[in-house]
């Protein structure tokens, strides 16, 4: 990691701009599938505000936001510039007592920031381009094990939504390619039920179909294949589900797919691989 005077910069930061500037998202307008996000953050872990962010090189640019007035940061007030730093969710109980944010604008002044917890947005090449955050102004000391995969499987839709756009002949344009995945889910009080695997990654997946009663929080098992991964459902709507897994499954087994989409390969798919997102409809 490189140290800014302002802020921190990862050590692939020319690269991890690169990523974000293909992309095309920045300063373009509101979406449905993002406000969904940010709707879906809120409501799941009972915070004022939460944001879909895009982090920029001076600057953090919310794409889509709940509870917050700005649509923009200077980088060097943005808890976001710190989550990109690592793979893993960021969370941060109490801003006032944390010495990398006790002088932080958005903390000392509005919306005085006490709590935050951010996940990134990583790139299939690795890059952490944003996050998917949340933000109180109380402090929070026990955000769980559970929340922060929760967290992540939010990151992962909003991720996923990105690549399914990513123009002809880049990479990340894997996810047009009509590949089906299928599985199944069981678990206490629920019998087994095939599903469609929407979208997959190492730390959580979409599933689609006609999907028995589902309690958000509830404990399910998923089979694809010869894999089975225990989860925990971190929302549920009509006919579509955003699963986050217990503990991270194998990439080398989603990266082998990449491969083969990219190859013209349209043999059935295996335990694990990834295949287009269902994008669930918008909240009333």
């Amino acid at each position: 990691m490189l140290v800014d005077r302002r802020f921190p910069v990862p050590d692939d930061e020319a690269s991890r701009l690169d990523a974000l500037k293909r992309y095309a998202i920045l300063d373009t307008a509101p979406e449905p599938v993002f406000n969904d996000v940010v709707r879906i953050a809120q409501r799941v872990f009972s915070v004022p505000s939460s944001a879909v962010s895009f982090v920029d090189d001076d600057r953090q640019w919310l794409k889509a936001r709940r509870g917050i007035d700005f649509a923009e940061t200077r980088r060097e007030d943005a808890f976001c510039a710190h989550t990109i730093l690592s793979n893993a969710p960021m969370v941060v109980p109490d801003a006032l007592v944390d010495p990398r944010f006790s002088e932080n604008a958005l903390v000392v002044h509005a919306p005085h920031i006490r709590f935050y917890a951010g996940a990134p947005l990583t790139t299939p090449g690795g890059f952490n381009i944003g996050t998917v955050c949340i933000i109180d102004s109380v402090p929070r000391a026990d955000f769980c094990a559970r929340e922060r995969r929760q967290l992540a499987a939010l990151a992962t839709v909003a991720m996923a939504e990105l690549d399914r756009r990513a123009p002809p002949g880049d990479q990340r344009g894997l996810l047009r390619h009509g590949v089906a995945l299928h599985g199944s889910v069981s678990g206490y009080g629920i019998v087994q039920t095939l599903v469609e695997i929407a979208n997959i990654s190492t730390r959580g997946a979409l599933i689609r179909g006609s999907l028995p009663p589902l309690q958000h929080q509830g404990g399910l098992i998923l089979t694809i294949g010869n894999t089975v991964v225990v989860t925990t459902v971190a929302w549920c709507r009509n006919d579509t589900a955003g699963l986050a897994f217990q503990n991270p499954i194998d990439p080398i087994l989603l990266a082998r797919m990449n491969d083969r989409i990219l190859g013209g390969d349209r043999r059935p798919v295996a335990a694990g691989e990834r295949a287009p997102i269902a994008v669930p409809p918008p909240l009333a």
